[in-house]
């Protein structure tokens, strides 16, 4: 038998309190077969718990408009607002584009909160290869597991602004610390150092992927060095906030001639740092020898400073520079320290000859002859033919000193 206790229920608990409660029975009597007598039912039950996000009693964003790659940290109150404890719960974050298109980014299992009771929930959202205006939306027990009293205020929404990073990373190269000309003379073996420079102080230039480096030889095809298969590249990172990436790049030539070097660069948001690749063209001698030293300006009346070219890839241990008066008296002597600091390849001198002797004294108006010594290891550097040697005799140039 199917009866209902609605008509006594009335009499006990309110309608319009308990709208959804419906209580049935059955029972069956299988021996006397007589209806049974009810004599007592009673309802017992505990309110569900309520979680909400609750940012009217508190809520931070670090910035409502961020740029590309700065982590965009978070917190907002989630509050039980039942007096019943709910259970372990999750918290899922959501980004929303403007395309409308909704992805997961983060998912937290919170432990159990007491009833009536609050705790700030914060976070960090990484903004790399963002750009426009995002919507992040706090959902709080998606899964609606445990159950809860009501759902309505599980969700916020709150919007920000990522600024796109569109601007292009500085890159630098240099020879031995000198930027080189097309087709420059350099030694056979340079420090070739690479550099890459980002204004984005989050994104950082961690990868050796950013700076990727082409190599071709004289008679071989263009290659990619691979920082993996050889010690010749030593790649530094970048730290942040200083975020500039630095490569290394020692190799040791055995084979003259033209070799070309080209450097594709990006920064971490894929901006290249220019629209064409650098690329430089550059000359190895593996041989030691120099060139006549020219003196410039010439004639000259305040000072003039010496012009050479230098290959191989071993600094000279011994410079001398002899100035005299064409009867050949040796008025002047210059040493390597000096002339000061040289490299192979393209050189003029730091040193700048003033027309004085070794004394102070001015020299008088006149031609004046000098003639160069170079010495590695003992052994004169061999001398490097080149169109200037039609200004020379027998190793002496000449200089004009004109006040």
């Amino acid at each position: 038998n199917q009866f209902s206790l609605d008509t006594s229920l009335n009499r006990i608990v309110a309608a319009n309190r308990y709208p959804k409660l419906r209580l049935k029975a059955r029972s069956f009597d299988d021996l006397e077969r007589t209806p049974p007598q009810l004599k007592r039912w009673e309802v017992s039950h505990q309110t569900p718990p309520d979680v909400a996000v609750n940012p009217n009693l508190f809520f931070s964003l670090s910035k409502d408009t961020i740029q590309e790659g700065e982590p965009l940290e978070y917190e907002v109150a989630i509050s039980n607002v039942s007096s019943t404890e709910m259970d372990s719960f999750q918290v899922q974050i959501q980004l929303l584009n403007q395309q409308n298109q909704v992805s997961i980014v983060a998912e937290e299992t919170i432990a159990p909160l007491s009833g009536d009771s609050t705790f700030i929930y914060n976070g960090e959202l990484s903004t790399q290869n963002l750009s426009g205006i995002y919507n992040l939306i706090i959902n709080v027990n998606p899964q609606r597991n445990p159950f809860e009293s009501e759902y309505f205020n599980n969700t916020g929404q709150f919007s920000f602004v990522v600024r796109n990073d569109f601007l292009n990373p500085l890159l630098d190269v240099t020879f031995d610390g000198k930027r080189i000309l097309n087709r420059e003379i350099v030694s056979a073996k340079p420090e070739i150092r690479i550099s890459l420079d980002d204004e984005n102080s989050f994104l950082a230039l961690d990868d050796t992927s950013s700076i990727a480096i082409y190599l071709r030889k004289p008679s071989g095809q263009e290659e990619l060095l691979n920082y993996n298969s050889t010690t010749e590249l030593e790649f530094t990172p970048a730290s942040l906030p200083e975020n500039k990436a630095k490569v290394l790049y020692q190799p040791s030539f055995t084979e003259d001639g033209i070799y070309s070097l080209r450097v594709n660069a990006k920064d971490a948001s894929g901006n290249e740092s220019g629209a064409q690749d650098y690329q430089i063209e550059f000359e190895v001698v593996t041989k030691s020898s120099v060139t006549h030293l020219m003196n410039y300006p010439n004639p000259f009346s305040t000072s003039t400073r010496f012009v050479f070219t230098l290959t191989g890839s071993r600094i000279p241990d011994q410079i001398q520079i002899q100035i005299m008066t064409i009867t050949g008296k040796v008025v002047r002597e210059i040493d390597q320290f000096e002339i000061g600091p040289i490299r192979i390849g393209n050189n003029i001198s730091e040193f700048a000859w003033d027309g004085k002797d070794e004394f102070g004294d001015q020299l008088a108006n006149g031609v004046y002859l000098y003639r160069v010594k170079m010495r590695i290891d003992g052994a004169n550097v061999e001398h490097r033919k080149t169109e200037v040697d039609q200004f020379f005799k027998e190793e002496f140039g000449k200089m004009y000193l004109l006040r």
